[in-house]
Formats: structure tokens, C-alpha cells, sequence
């Protein structure tokens, strides 16, 4: 693939690499073409009800129903600023994790294109 998650651990003597075109099972079935992460590390399911992890669901299922061929900035930064509820987690409150993706402690965000010549000046919006 040509793009990957790299988590580092705590004491920095190791990292997870979760690369695009791997398997589609690492992380509520994402598809190989795509890789969301949000505040809870990739291998933590929707099912462990850890926070962060209604979030990332409904951005995968949002970019999912798009599809590979129609995902663009455009439609990312319109994914990122989904203010709805995730169907199935309107009533979380422990943690409250209602799929909202744009979170008000937010402090900014960067869109890059790695295809793009390599002089970028980022979008980037801050709260």
C-alpha cells in the first residue's frame, strides 16, 4: 500500500505499522483501501465499547458508503464535519461515544495530499 497507521508504544521501543491493503479484519472489517483512527488504537473493537470507537465506525461506514472511487478532500472534510448521532449509538453516555465525529475539543485538523506537488500549504481548521 501507500499509506499506513504507525502507532508508537509508551516506551518508544516499538510500534504497530497498520498499513493500507492489509487484512481487512484488523479493525471492525475496515476495507483494504481504507484506514480510520481516532482516539482508540485500530485493534480495539466497536464491541470493547472503549471510547472513540462509535466514532471511528461511522466514519468507516460514512466513507464505506461512499466508496474508494468518490473519496476526495472534498468528501473527507465533509465526512469529518458529520455532526449526526451513528445509528445504534444515540444513547451512550458511558463513555459518551454517540459516533459524533467532529468533537468540540478538537484542536485542528490537516487534510495532505500525498500526490500532490510537494510545496502544500495544509487546510487546516482550528477551535
Amino acid at each position: 500500500g501507500q499509506g499506513a497507521i504507525v502507532t508508537r508504544f509508551g516506551n518508544a521501543s516499538s510500534a504497530d505499522v497498520w498499513a493500507l491493503e492489509s487484512s481487512a479484519g484488523l479493525s471492525d472489517g475496515q476495507p483494504p483501501w481504507l484506514r480510520v483512527q481516532t482516539n482508540v488504537d485500530h485493534w480495539v473493537p466497536i464491541s470493547s465499547g472503549a471510547y472513540a470507537t462509535h466514532r471511528r465506525q461511522h466514519v468507516v461506514e460514512l466513507l464505506t458508503g461512499l466508496g474508494q472511487r468518490n473519496v476526495n478532500k472534498s468528501s473527507l472534510m465533509t465526512t469529518y464535519l458529520t455532526d449526526t448521532v451513528r445509528s445504534g449509538s444515540e444513547n451512550r453516555t458511558s463513555p459518551e461515544d454517540t459516533g459524533v465525529i467532529l468533537r468540540p475539543t478538537t484542536i485542528a485538523t490537516v487534510l495532505l495530499d500525498p500526490s500532490a506537488p510537494s510545496v502544500q500549504v495544509p487546510d487546516s481548521w482550528h477551535w
